[in-house]
């Protein structure tokens, strides 16, 4: 699957997902492999992968929490999880984007 991204009111469980982008141009790539705006949501055992280099891997994101101006994320687990050659691995993000954890994560 090339990307998950949930918005809304949350209570969601994402595990065990992988996410990769074998596109090694600008565009059309993967610019957020799993994107969250909501409550309660959990990533874990999680992988996404970009295979660009790094001139043409920008503003590429692996799992984020976004908050925006009319939804709040709050919080929000994210664990177990890898990131692989994205520019921004993972992230908590934006207005609204309060009491969230990640942890036990690895980015390369």
């Amino acid at each position: 699957i090339n990307s998950a991204i949930l918005f809304g009111e949350g209570n969601n469980l994402i595990d065990g997902f992988k996410s990769y982008n074998d596109n090694t141009g600008k565009v059309p790539r993967t610019d957020y492999h799993i994107a969250i705006n909501g409550h309660n949501n959990i990533v874990r055992n999680s992988y996404v992968e970009n295979f660009n280099n790094t001139e043409t891997n920008t503003s590429t994101h692996g799992i984020t929490i976004r908050g925006f101006s009319s939804k709040s994320s709050t919080y929000n687990l994210i664990e177990l999880s890898k990131a692989v050659n994205n520019q921004e691995g993972f992230a908590i993000r934006n207005y609204g984007s309060n009491y969230n954890v990640i942890k036990d994560c690895e980015v390369s």
